[in-house]
């Protein structure tokens, strides 16, 4: 691990234990006072849940009186309903969203809006987003944003979450740690229905999907040690899964199908460093286990496989295998697994059972 690396994850451990430190704090100022409330009920703010009138500056009030509860935070409550909202409304650390309990009981719907994206979870993190829908964002349905004097978002959990027509991509996360999402649906996306950029530890996808995305379905840059399991990716304009410049990530019991590319794709090269840390663009250690491919490569490009494809150039290296995957194709001439480059740049075996087949 090199020194700049070594510097940003100590970083986020002097970042945590500043962290337990704010954690006593607020708990000593809850248990000081039976009086405070930590809920705050967005129609009690004005939201119309009807459809009918804007509800924009009622969340925002939500918000901010959650906020303002001191440093443990607060939930913002959500009835089930359709709300009107024009802005992005932004999140602040230890704040949770939450709807009444599924994505299709509360819809946030924000065909009005000019720009931005629908929610942007800021500052150092601890911010959930729960039970609701996001509709018609302008820009991408749901950021955890790098941007402000904070450079990473940390424990950030998403679930029961579905994002519908984003004008940019579903869920798009910008260098986030020990984040998770559960049970998120990114559907009809212009873009990717789940992109992680920058740079990420600890992340976990569990039970999500991309569906009908304009580009790849799940596309991770720079993720390391961390998991994406159960997961579906079907019917997008793209890849099903799409990795580069990961280390430690591990597939399990995931599937895609009728991707207009590979099910699953990985690229090793300098050129997909561009966005993340230049010395760094190798995949190492990503393991494929009991994966899924239905009609993969949709396109039939020749350079494509039906279950897999693995680009690797400028003497950078994939390293990890697959295991016990199952495809089907009706695609005929197709290969499962497409390699390009050079043999010792490649270290990624394919295994159905014992048999080596790619």
């Amino acid at each position: 691990m090199d020194a700049t690396r070594r510097g940003l994850l100590l970083g986020g451990s002097v970042a945590g234990a500043a962290l337990i430190g704010l954690s006593h704090q607020a708990n000593a100022s809850i248990s000081s006072s039976s009086t405070v409330s930590y809920s705050f009920d967005v129609v009690e703010q004005g939201a119309d849940p009807s459809g009918v009138n804007d509800s924009t500056q009622a969340f925002k009030a939500a918000i901010a009186l959650a906020a303002g509860t001191g440093t443990g935070g607060g939930v913002v409550l959500i009835p089930s309903g359709r709300y009107l909202i024009a802005e992005t409304l932004i999140l602040p650390s230890y704040i949770t969203l939450r709807g009444p309990g599924t994505p299709h009981s509360a819809t946030l719907d924000f065909a009005g809006q000019q720009t931005g994206p629908g929610l942007r979870l800021t500052g150092y993190g601890h911010i959930g987003v729960e039970g609701l829908c996001v509709a018609n964002t302008a820009s991408n349905g749901v950021e955890i944003d790098d941007s402000g004097s904070i450079a990473y978002r940390n424990f950030c959990h998403l679930r029961d979450v579905l994002v519908v027509n984003a004008g940019g991509s579903g869920f798009v996360a910008k260098n986030s740690y020990m984040c998770s999402f559960e049970r998120c649906w990114a559907r009809e996306a212009r873009d990717f229905g789940f992109r992680f950029l920058g740079f990420h530890t600890s992340l976990k996808l569990d039970t999500c999907w991309a569906d009908s995305c304009g580009q790849t379905g799940f596309s991770l840059n720079s993720v390391v040690y961390s998991t994406i399991n159960n997961c579906g990716a079907d019917s997008n304009n793209g890849y099903g899964y799409f990795l580069s410049n990961c280390q430690g990530v591990a597939l399990t019991g995931c599937g895609a199908e009728s991707n207009f590319y590979s099910s699953v794709g990985m690229a090793a090269s300098a050129a997909w460093a561009a966005t993340a840390v230049a010395s760094e663009p190798h995949l190492k250690g990503i393991t494929i286990t009991s994966f899924f491919s239905l009609l993969g490569n949709t396109g039939g490009g020749p350079a494509y496989g039906t279950f897999l494809s693995i680009f690797a150039q400028d003497g950078k290296k994939i390293e990890g295998s697959s295991l016990n995957h199952h495809t089907f194709s009706d695609i005929r001439g197709i290969a499962e697994v497409k390699k390009s480059g050079a043999a010792s740049d490649l270290d990624f075996p394919v295994y159905q059972g014992s048999r080596l087949v790619g």
